[in-house]
């Protein structure tokens, strides 16, 4: 005996459920389809919802932007006008001001060598240090002496020399510097008859530091 299929026929709950489904999809597209006219505020839109393809070309001026809130990198410099006189006045002005500060510094510095080379010629200690070398004890063989002048605490010796009082038979053997603030000299005597006296003197300045 042949079965005869079933004919499925929904449920009273079923048909109620679908109902209520149908008729909440459609008030919801009913409300979104008449909105009220300026009724959408700020509260409506998600964070981040509109981009740039959203706003309208020419949206968005001035007037609209936080003062102060544009940076370097957010400026194109070529839509920047400037009336054609002013950037060549403004670079020559500009020249002529860093030239002026060049030759205000130059002479500046030009006047400041000037005063430190006055100073440093003011601050020149000539130091001497008498000396006196014996007489000779026979003609071929000379006696000789020795004398250091010192610079005072704080110099320094840049040169030095020797003095002769009497240039008659003596002579200066050797002279140089002994250490950074002294300078010797060495003279001889060939006078047998008399003694004779020298200065040695050192040249010193400040000390660097």
């Amino acid at each position: 005996m042949r079965e005869h299929a079933r004919r499925l026929v929904p449920s009273p709950s079923m048909a109620v459920a679908c109902a209520a489904l149908v008729i909440a999809l459609g008030g919801t597209s009913y409300a979104a389809l008449k909105l009220p006219s300026n009724s959408v505020g700020a509260s409506q839109i998600k964070r981040n919802a509109v981009s740039t393809a959203e706003i309208k070309s020419n949206a968005v001026n001035g007037t609209k932007v936080r003062d102060d809130s544009l940076t370097g990198a957010d400026i194109n410099e070529s839509t920047l006008q400037l009336p054609a006189a002013s950037v060549p006045n403004k670079v020559a002005a500009a020249g002529r001001a860093d030239s002026a500060a060049v030759a205000d510094n130059a002479g500046n510095a030009g006047n400041a060598g000037h005063a430190n080379s006055s100073a440093a010629i003011d601050a020149i200690n000539y130091v001497p240090q008498a000396g006196s070398v014996g007489a000779a004890a026979n003609a071929e063989t000379p006696t000789s002496a020795t004398a250091t002048a010192t610079c005072p605490g704080g110099q320094r010796v840049t040169g030095g020399g020797v003095r002769l009082d009497d240039t008659g038979d003596v002579s200066v053997k050797e002279t140089y510097p002994a250490t950074a603030n002294s300078w010797k000299a060495t003279v001889e005597n060939a006078d047998t008859a008399a003694a004779r006296t020298f200065s040695v003197i050192a040249v010193c300045v400040p000390s660097a530091g």
